[in-house]
């Protein structure tokens, strides 16, 4: 079945997880992996609806213009728990085994 495209249908998503999240990093625990997996998806499909409903609200030149206030969002699955919290971007190069440095050197002020 397709998810929901609108917001109001995830309004117990954003306002039971999403936001809260913001704050203090939460774990759910379902009954199975299968049901960690449609929450993630269910969550990711909440955060797109916010994107297009600001997309669709503010004008193209206003800076929040496609985004959500959950864009950094961290959503990962540990066996049948769903952990949500904010991202500040350290997991990136952690979750995917690699070092992430800078191209062009910083230059010295010497």
């Amino acid at each position: 079945m397709p998810q929901a495209k609108d917001v109001i249908h995830y309004q117990d998503l954003i306002d039971g997880i999403l936001y809260p999240a913001l704050e203090r990093p939460k774990k759910i625990t379902c009954l199975t992996r299968g049901d960690a997996v449609s929450l993630r998806m269910r969550l990711f499909s909440a955060i797109r609806a916010l994107r297009k409903q600001s997309a669709q609200v503010l004008d193209p030149s206003h800076p929040r213009h496609g985004r959500s206030d959950f864009d950094n969002i961290v959503i990962s699955i540990d066996g049948v728990s769903l952990i949500v919290r904010p991202g500040d971007g350290s997991l990136v190069a952690a979750s995917l085994n690699v070092t992430i440095e800078d191209l062009i050197p910083e230059e010295s002020n010497d």
